[in-house]
């Protein structure tokens, strides 16, 4: 998508990626994060096991360090990276998202409908849905220094059905 001309670009609010931050967390299996501090333990003693330097730590200094790499990498590293709020960007071909390390885009053809609604849940900021043909759902919130009616007609102009806004 390099290239395209970017008709909106905006941050999502903070409350809106806490409260979906809230929902995924819900959502979540109580032992996930557990079992990945155990496998990530796991793959850095394999590393350490697998290691070819003499001076390597003997194995009663590898398994504490190893135990606290797998903690860290599984209950500090995603709350470091929750701390990133999602980009937004509607352009000529589609609707891309970043936010830390990853991301995705959506084409215009991928989409059957969008609504951009009032803020719900005790949200200030009005809320982007867009419906995909697959079935799924996202939704984004919509900072406040972007028109919602120029943007409800840019999506309307690249053919998406729009209710609301």
């Amino acid at each position: 998508m390099f290239g395209q001309e970017t008709y909106f670009k905006w941050r999502e609010p903070v409350e809106t990626t806490r409260r979906r931050d809230a929902d995924e967390a819900a959502r979540r299996p109580w032992w996930a994060a557990p079992v990945m501090a155990l496998v990530y333990t796991a793959l850095l003693m394999g590393v350490w096991r697998l290691s070819r330097d003499p001076r390597r730590p003997r194995l009663e200094a590898a398994v504490p360090l190893a135990g606290g790499g797998g903690l860290a990498f599984a209950f500090e590293l995603p709350a470091i990276l929750r701390l990133a709020r999602p980009v937004v960007w509607v352009r000529e071909h589609g609707i891309q998202i970043a936010r830390a390390n990853s991301g995705y885009a959506m084409k215009y053809s991928e989409m059957e409908s969008a609504t951009i609604g009032p803020p719900d849940n005790g949200n200030a900021a009005p809320i982007l849905t867009l419906r995909l043909r697959n079935g799924r759902v996202r939704q984004f919130g919509v900072a406040d220094d972007v028109d919602v009616a120029a943007l409800s007609e840019t999506l309307r102009r690249m053919g998406v059905a729009v209710h609301g806004g």
